[in-house]
């Protein structure tokens, strides 16, 4: 077994993962969720494939992944509601990110936003 954290190694730990929360609350507003961008890692060659389709909210950064509360937000969907719709093939699929995270293309939900039809009153 690993040997337990002094006091200070303990507080200076804590003092960082602090100061990252508080980036990360800095960077995040109401109006503009968190998005995270997807680099390929260094050294591993990527083959060069055309873009499938042509968005109109496409630019020439990388892909822009968005996480499931940045998700939600631009949808108003809940969390049971997206992966439901997912399941039915009515919502675009996550792509997996790491072992245990995944997010969606930015452009896939724009593109499913776009198809959906206007509320009449």
């Amino acid at each position: 077994m690993g040997r337990a954290l002094t006091s200070a190694a303990r507080r200076s730990v804590l003092l960082s993962l602090r100061e990252i929360h508080e980036q990360i609350k800095q960077r995040a507003t109401a109006d503009r969720p968190l998005e995270f961008v997807y680099r390929p890692p260094q050294g591993i060659p990527m083959p060069a494939t055309p873009p499938a389709t042509p968005s109109s909210n496409t630019d020439d950064s990388p892909t822009l992944l968005l996480r499931l509360p940045a998700v939600m937000k631009m949808t108003g969907l809940g969390r049971s509601t997206i992966y439901r719709l997912v399941a039915q093939q009515r919502f675009p699929c996550p792509v997996r990110i790491a072992n245990r995270a995944v997010a969606w293309r930015r452009s896939d939900v724009y593109q499913w936003s776009d198809a959906r039809p206007a509320a009449t009153h």
